[in-house]
Parts: structure tokens; sequence; C-alpha cells
């Protein structure tokens, strides 16, 4: 080989190398750069376990739920390295030099971190980068870091990790929602609420339903919500073997509209009519009360009805709470003529039932949405 060629090519390798190098050094300053903005450095700083001088050992007691050996420590590194992590900036608490972020882990807030720009500098000569110092840190873990809210039908179990939660764990207890008016007079299955904290990790949750058969649950945020299910049937033939005795829902329904226009016989407007199946102390009660009184009723305008009166009679979804309680949605036609023109009243109600002082009782209605 020439003296020429082997210049040449020692020439090229250094230039190569020089090549190399300098883009080496583009690309680590690039990295640098985009690490020290900001947001990516409190991520930074979360992922790559800068902070863990600054978590306490002794935040909360371990729950009795927790795995053995638990260790508060190593579950907050833990949960800091998740793909679940949000790092929001605060902008109420950020001032002039002070950056302050929010940690948060599947939108629940787990920490807050302060960061203070210490040094600028530049990088490659054009671009400014800080150095930061953590000035504050808080973890939002007193409770532990899993922490849970569920509520389940009283005859349902919770299993934590395979042990079974004790009632100790229930802080509240409540109705069965939309079904108050009901419960005034008679009792239906209540819900349990259960709150479940100092847990470090996420846990192993198993419900049971009163068949001891596992239940689906979705788990909102840290809470999970689960209704009793109740018999649901469609036709009145259906429904009829769960209920006490037979009686006339449709008939009461039509004496009921019938009411609503002033054509139902009777004292006080046709009350009286209504009131073997009215309770005291509940809104239709109040409602129909009011009305026999008021000067609605003796606002309704003139008119005939047409021949039938009612149609498209039906009772259809029926909801059996207990061998007390159940709701039906009724839907039925009233056929007048007012000021010599048709008109069609309409009837599509969800109404409540609760089998009371020898009798079912009218306690509760609902519109049904179309």
């Amino acid at each position: 080989m020439s003296k020429y060629k082997k210049s040449l090519i020692i020439y090229t390798v250094i230039i190569v190398s020089l090549v190399l190098i300098f883009l080496g050094y583009v690309f680590h300053s690039l990295i640098i750069y985009e690490r020290n903005l900001v947001e990516n450095y409190v991520s930074f700083l979360v992922k790559r376990d800068k902070l863990s001088d600054k978590i306490n050992e002794n935040l909360f007691t371990i729950s009795k739920l927790e795995k053995d050996n638990a260790k508060i420590t190593d579950g907050i590194k833990k949960i800091y390295k998740s793909a679940n992590l949000e790092y929001k900036e605060n902008n109420e608490e950020s001032t002039d030099g002070i950056y302050v972020y929010d940690i948060y882990n599947n939108d629940i807030l787990i920490s807050k971190v302060a960061l203070k720009s210490i040094k600028k500098y530049k990088i490659m000569g054009i671009l400014t980068s800080n150095e930061w110092e953590v000035v504050d840190f808080k973890d939002y873990f007193e409770n532990g870091i899993y922490t849970y809210k569920i509520t389940l039908p009283e005859d349902y179990e919770l299993y934590i990790n395979d042990n079974l939660v004790s009632d100790d764990y229930i802080k509240e207890t409540s109705d069965v929602p939309n079904l108050e008016e009901l419960t005034k007079f008679i009792s239906i299955s209540k819900s349990n609420v259960y709150y479940i904290d100092n847990l470090v990790y996420e846990p192993k949750i198993k419900i049971l339903d009163e068949n001891k058969k596992e239940v689906a649950y979705k788990l909102k945020g840290n809470e999970i919500v689960i209704n009793k299910e109740f018999i649901k049937v469609n036709t009145y033939d259906e429904a009829r073997k769960y209920l006490k005795e037979d009686f006339g829902i449709m008939a009461l329904a039509e004496n009921y509209s019938l009411f609503l226009t002033d054509d139902l016989a009777g004292e006080r407007h046709g009350l009286s009519t209504l009131m073997p199946y009215l309770l005291e102390d509940t809104l239709v009660y109040e409602r129909a009360y009011s009305f026999s009184r008021g000067p609605d009723i003796l606002m309704v305008s003139d008119h005939t009805f047409k021949n039938p009166r009612f149609t498209n009679e039906t009772l259809s979804n029926f909801t059996i709470y207990n061998d007390l309680a159940f709701s039906v949605e009724i839907h039925l036609e009233k056929n007048m003529i007012v000021s010599h023109k048709d008109k069609v009243d309409i009837l599509n109600d969800r109404w409540y039932f609760i089998y009371y002082d020898n009798g079912y009782k009218w306690v509760k209605s609902e519109a049904v949405k179309k």
C-alpha cells in the first residue's frame, strides 16, 4: 500500500471518529436537555428512584389484610415505577422560580414535588437547560398506598388477599339507592360500605354473593359499588307468583288518571277512592292530598271521553325487591275530547308498591324515560 493510501485511510478514520464523537455528544446533550425540561425531570426523579430518601418508612400502620413481610418503602417505589402515573403542574401553588407538580396514579393524587432551578447553562451553545433542586416533597399515603371504598349488599362477602373482611371494616350501612320511600315502612336489603386502607401493595379482591358465587366488579378510581340484583320479570302473570296477593294495579292507575282530571267518584274529588292504596308520609300521598284540596283541580278544562275511555294499557318490567315490595312500569292512554278536539292523556310511569297493613300500598312514582 502506498504512502498516500495509508494517509488517506488514517485521515478517513480520524474524520469518521470525530463525526461519531460529535454525534454522540449531540445525542447525549439532547437527552440531557429533554430530561431537564421541568415535567420530564419530575418523571426522571420518580422513575429513577431519586426520592427514596424522602419516603417515611413509618407513614402508616400496615393493615392486617396485607400480605406478610410488606414494606412501605418497597410499595412506594413499586407504585412510582407504574406506567399509570401522570404529572400535572399545580398552577395555584407554582410561583416564580418554583414549579409544583402533582403526581397521580389512576387519577388519585399520591404525591407532590416542588422544584427550583439553581443553575442555568448552555448546551451546544444554543440550548438553555436547568439544574434542579427538590425544595419540597409530600406523599399522600397517610391512609396507605392503596385504599378502597367498597359498597356491597349486606348478604355478600368481601375477601382481601384471601382474608374474609370482618364487620369491623364496615363504616356505613345504607339503603338500596332509590328505595328510600319504601324503606320508611319495610326492610329491604341494605348495603354495607367497607373502608379498606393501610395496604402496601395492590390487593387481590374477591366478592361472593349470597350463594357463595364469585361476582365480577369494576374498579372506578378506588371505589367498587355492587348493587343488589333483584328479580326482574316482564308480565303480571310472571310477577304474580312473587306477590302477596292479586290486586288491580291497572284499575288503580285508571282511577288515578281520572282523579287528575277531576273525573273520579268519591269524597274530596275522589281522593277517598284512592286512600286505601296510599300511605301518609309519602310524596305520592302528599301530592294527591294537596291536589284534592288545591285550586288546580278546579281549573281542569271541560271535557268528555271517547269510547273506549282507556287504550294501550300495559304493565311491564316488574322488579321484585322482596316478598313485600315491587315496582312496575305502567302505561295507559286516556282518550278525551277537549274543546271539540281529540286529546290523549298519557300516563307512563314506574310505580313502587309495598305490602303494608294487610294490603298493597302505592308509595312512590317516577316518570319513565322514553
